[in-house]
């Protein structure tokens, strides 16, 4: 339902002028018609694929969370399936670096 205009409005309040509940009424009926009644709150606990057009149920041994923060199903678990945000080249290079120390040896003077 849509929100009501100011003239709408007016003409409800004309129409039951005996009434002195009318105005709460029609705000409380405004409220309702505003919030989010149609719109569809996911339940906590359950989990879903987080691919947009997917929507599977997951249950816990089936999800599959991903570095990028998400979790997906067993079909959209692969970073190409899901088109992941997380860069795996760069994170791969850090650990390198951070592993694995430049050796060097000191120049060999010749005789």
């Amino acid at each position: 339902m849509a929100s009501l205009s100011a003239d709408d409005r007016a003409l409800m309040m004309v129409a039951f002028a005996d009434d002195d509940r009318v105005p709460q009424v029609v705000d409380s009926l405004l409220a309702l018609a505003t919030s989010s009644v149609g719109t569809r709150q996911q339940q906590p606990g359950r989990m879903r694929c987080g691919l947009g057009g997917c929507g599977r149920r997951v249950t816990l041994a089936g999800a599959y969370a991903c570095r990028c923060g998400r979790t997906y199903c067993q079909a959209h678990r692969p970073s190409e399936s899901h088109d992941c945000t997380f860069d795996f080249k760069a994170f791969g290079q850090q650990i390198l670096r951070r592993d694995n120390p430049i050796v060097r040896t000191r120049k060999v003077v010749p005789i």
